[in-house]
């Protein structure tokens, strides 16, 4: 059942304005068992302007989870109903000590890390870089000249 409910999430996602009728089956999706169906209702839901109740929900998913791919969807949902801000700078701080350190192979603690990290991450082929200040990810080709790269 997960998968149908995740599509109808996502058809009134698609639909906007047009899903209005179903916005209170959207909010009882936010306390579906799967992550990817609560974050495509609270997506859905932003659209229909209750986005406060779906920042809420998006943020309580980033707080629930260690799971790479549902923290990607959940800062995916964020990034595009314009909510990046709202990330708790906790999160953050643990997503990057994380990076940095995965496997506690680094002997270096936070305090040690530059006030301006820029963290390389890799993703199968692609490398991406996340800035901790801005939130804001992007290709990273050759030098970043806005950050330092640390490594361990």
């Amino acid at each position: 059942m997960i998968r149908a409910w995740y599509w109808a999430a996502q058809g009134c996602l698609i639909l906007g304005q047009a899903a209005a009728p179903a916005t209170e089956s959207l909010v009882k999706l936010l306390t579906d068992p799967n992550s990817a169906v609560r974050v495509a209702a609270a997506h859905a839901l932003a659209l229909l302007g209750r986005r406060e109740q779906a920042v809420a929900a998006i943020i309580a998913e980033l707080d629930r989870t260690t799971d790479d791919y549902v923290s990607l969807n959940a800062v995916n949902a964020l990034t595009h109903i314009d909510a990046l801000s709202t990330i708790p700078d906790a999160w953050v701080t643990r997503i990057l000590a994380e990076a940095i350190n995965p496997a506690n192979t680094c002997d270096a603690p936070p305090s040690a890390w530059p006030s301006n990290p820029t963290v390389i991450l890799t993703n199968g082929c692609s490398e991406r870089a996340r800035n901790r200040d801005n939130l804001h990810s992007r290709t990273l080709r050759g030098n970043d000249p806005g950050g330092s790269v640390f490594e361990c």
